[in-house]
């Protein structure tokens, strides 16, 4: 109770401060005006952390009055607060007056210091397993560093309204968790006097902002949450501290710090140089409102702060496994956002157009926000199930007699967070976290169901593994009744409370149109009879979920149809999608018209958007009729396989070129120093080629000639013929020459099965004479593949429609059993031509 009296009574005296010191700084015009970098449009006062400031000094004063607070807390920890006051003071001096970047530098360095001298100090990096790793005399400076580091860190943060002071509240929600965790009395008080300032400066500075919390506010909040990264972790009150469980909670300053950092490195700028790049920044290019930007931030700190409690509670094996866990999300947001991308990542199009969907398709705030709510019911729904699973099997008395057997027993080990995660992958690994909103509810409760049966019949398996790999132990008991009876509790409940989850959800986003569920910018291609059918079926049935708005035909000649605005033509969509952000296109042309057709699905796609068309065009393109009460449209290019069947398609390709090249090693060696012997040259020469989505990577190819010029231009059938010396021939006549493209396959630029690999200026040359080239970009390239074993080169280059149909084809359709069906028939044409 007097802990709660800390947390009001320092959101109070923060409320009051933020106010007082708004009024203050618009009197005295001290505010932030609109700039380049900055996304506000008017001006807004700043010095909002002086009111954070008062409420966290004003909620320690009064744990101290209530007797909540050790004894001489004060001076045990006066040199903390006296480098808190210090950095606070060159906060307020650099928004009232403006320092230079380095006096600014020296002030976060004395700061730094101070804490140090004051005991808070990083002596040793405590490991999972329990080991340690002494920095010995290094501790200091790499303390100092550290601080510094989260200082700038969380200054980089403050670019939305409420991003630092949310992320920053949620970050000490967490170090408040670990601190009662761990018993550390005055390291518990002092984030609840925090967490009182930042609510109390929320109300002021969540969108639309009235205050910002200036660099007074940012660099306190740094230094305070540096020092609680590093008192709150420290073991057993020693100075060794649990450093990745400091990294992973303030992940996210970290991962946007670190990020900022290399890109500016890397394009040669400085370092600290600012810029329009940070991480929210890229949220609101990919298509995210202001809002949604910083709420997708909170997701990202919420999720590191929760792994970090974990690797605290369940160390050893469990808490490597979990940093791992956090160091992937990372680089997966990395990636997604376009930070991992290289400038050969090129895009190629009708008059070289390169859209924002051509680097990175948009985020769309309501699927992900779906996604986070199926994922969370998941969580309960298998836990919940596993509780009942325990009652059932040790409480119920229908198995065994009443037992001693502890729930607690499953939360000391980490026996609910290996369920919990192995359920979770084996659902992400069978796409349930990407099923369309048009997937009928029946649909996703047999795809639940079907992975869930699967995954019981797994354990099952598991259980017995000892028993069935042993030969010797069949008359022990296997598969016995007290196992299926309680696998089969397991199975039923898991069906029941996954299904139900999901389906309460999706009722509750339905009904009130929210996250999947809400109403889809749609625009409506065609003027046709079918059009207007589709147009009033939308009208009378609002759970189709299109929000129309607007037609676009061929030739606009009028200005309206049904009631919509004509918004122009075929040549307008790229705008348009753009302008009204487009979710999903619905083509209802005439079915005679097969050339605009294809010519609008192939300018949509390209910008990434879900195309629908009627049934009686399904023939022209694959597609899948989603089901839809009231009307039936297909939806072109579903994908065909799940992420563990590409997953095994890749394991494939690697174990393929790791045992051809540990066969044939001594061949291959052989060939390698004749090829040197002939030609002086090296033995590989690299032909840049256009790879999955568009990436730019050079292939690997046997020398043909002393010119390295001649492999690539041989490659490419540009090679005069004759031109070849006798062995350069040999190699190109019997294909040996692309032997080393079995490292691109194990570095990933590659597939067993896919397109023949092209050149980026191939794709150029072609690209207005095939509507949907760039789909072959969506696969990776193959050293054999449907086309290639149709059709020999010379032969494709003059039915070169064919082949790219054949490939486009193979993009739309992949599936495991067709690339094995590829292999079969190109190793049997392989033989049949070597006997011949």
């Amino acid at each position: 109770m007097k802990l709660f009296s800390v947390l009001i009574i320092s959101l109070a005296i923060s409320l009051l401060a933020v106010k007082l010191t708004r009024q203050w700084a618009i009197r005295l015009q001290i505010g932030a005006l609109p700039t380049a970098r900055k996304i506000h449009e008017s001006f807004i006062p700043v010095l909002g952390g002086i009111g954070i400031f008062c409420g966290l000094a004003g909620g320690m004063l009064a744990a101290e009055l209530l007797g909540v607070l050790p004894a001489n807390a004060w001076g045990k920890h006066l040199h903390f607060w006296v480098g808190l006051l210090l950095i606070t003071a060159v906060g307020l001096i650099d928004d009232i007056r403006g320092i230079h970047h380095l006096q600014k530098f020296a002030g976060e360095l004395i700061a730094a210091i101070l804490a140090v001298a004051g005991g808070c100090i990083i002596e040793a990096f405590f490991s999972p397993t329990g080991t340690a790793l002494n920095l010995g005399w290094f501790s200091y400076p790499f303390t100092v560093l550290w601080i510094m580091f989260i200082i700038n860190a969380v200054n980089l943060l403050d670019g939305l309204d409420g991003l630092a002071s949310g992320i920053s509240l949620i970050t000490a929600c967490g170090f408040l968790v670990i601190a009662a965790l761990g018993g550390l009395s005055y390291w518990v008080v002092l984030p609840i006097a925090l967490i009182g300032g930042l609510l109390g400066f929320l109300r002021y500075n969540y969108r639309p902002a009235s205050i910002f919390m200036g660099d007074v506010g940012s660099l306190m909040l740094g230094y305070i949450l540096a020092c609680l990264s590093i008192e709150v972790l420290k073991v057993a009150g020693s100075h060794r501290v649990y450093f990745l469980a400091s990294l992973v909670m303030l992940g996210m300053p970290v991962t946007d710090t670190l990020i900022s950092f290399f890109r500016r490195m890397g394009r040669g700028d400085h370092p600290f140089k600012p810029d329009r790049e940070h991480i929210h920044h890229r949220l609101l290019k990919l298509g995210l409102s202001h809002l949604d930007s910083v709420w997708m931030m909170y997701y990202f700190t919420a999720l590191f702060v929760a792994l970090a409690i974990l690797m605290v509670t369940y160390q050893e094996f469990f808490g490597i496994l979990l940093f791992v866990v956090a160091l992937s999300f990372s680089l997966f947001w990395a990636w997604r956002l376009g930070y991992l991308e290289t400038r050969k990542v090129v895009s190629f199009g009708v008059n070289e157009l390169e859209t924002r969907a051509a680097i990175r398709p948009q985020i769309h705030a309501d699927s992900v926000w779906h996604k986070i709510a199926i994922l969370c019911g998941d969580i309960i729904s298998i836990n919940f199930a596993m509780y009942l699973t325990w009652w059932f099997k040790f409480q119920s008395g229908m198995i065994n007699p009443l037992t001693i057997k502890s729930l607690q027993d499953y939360f000391t080990a980490p026996v609910w967070l290996v369920f919990t995660g192995a359920w979770l992958i084996l659902f992400w690994l069978n796409g349930l976290y990407r099923m369309t909103w048009d997937v009928s509810r029946y649909d996703k409760i047999l795809r639940v169901s079907k992975i869930i049966s699967f995954g019981i019949f797994f354990i099952l398996i598991l259980m017995n593994i000892d028993l069935l790999m042993n030969s010797n132990a069949i008359e022990r008991t296997m598969f016995n009744s007290n196992q299926i009876s309680t696998l089969a509790f397991y199975w039923v409940i898991m069906c029941i409370a996954v299904n139900a989850a999901r389906m309460l959800i999706i009722i509750v986003e339905k009904k009130y149109h929210l996250f999947e569920y809400s109403f889809k910018n749609t625009l409506v291609i065609g003027t046709t009879r079918q059009a207007k059918n589709i147009i009033r079926d939308i009208e009378k049935n609002p759970h189709m979920l299109h929000k129309i708005v607007g037609v676009v035909d061929r030739k606009a000649k009028c200005e309206t149809f049904e009631n919509y605005p004509l918004l122009g033509d075929y040549n307008d969509l790229p705008k348009l999608i753009y302008e009204h952000k487009i979710e999903e296109i619905i083509i209802a042309i005439r079915d005679t018209a097969r050339e605009d057709l294809l010519n609008i699905i192939g300018v949509c796609d390209r910008l990434q958007v879900v195309i629908k068309t009627l049934p009686s065009l399904q023939s022209i393109f694959a597609g899948k009729s989603p089901e839809l009460a009231g009307y039936s449209l297909v939806r072109a290019f579903p994908e065909k396989m799940m992420l563990w069947q590409w997953g095994i398609k890749r394991l494939i390709d690697i174990s393929f070129a790791v045992i051809c090249l540990l066969l044939t090693l001594p061949f291959w060696l052989t060939l390698a120093l004749i090829v040197r012997y002939n030609f002086r040259e090296s033995i590989i020469v690299k032909t840049p080629i256009m790879g999955k989505n568009g990436r730019v990577f050079n292939m690997y190819l046997f020398r043909l000639d002393k010119n390295t010029a001649e492999t690539p231009n041989a490659y490419h059938g540009e090679l005069p013929p004759g031109k070849l010396t006798p062995l350069g021939n040999f190699l190109y006549k019997t294909h040996i020459y692309k032997f080393p493209q079995l490292f691109n396959i194990l570095r990933g630029d590659m597939s067993l099965v896919g397109p023949r690999p092209e050149s980026l200026e191939w794709y150029r040359k072609h690209q207005n004479h095939f509507r949907f080239l760039h789909r072959r970009v969506t696969v990776r390239p193959g050293i054999t593949g449907m086309a290639q074993f149709k059709y020999r080169y010379e032969e494709s280059q003059k039915k070169l429609q064919e082949r790219v149909r054949s490939d486009v084809f193979y993009g739309e359709n992949i599936t495991l059993s067709l690339d094995l069906r590829i292999i079969i028939r190109s190793l049997f044409l392989l033989f049949k031509n070597a006997s011949a």
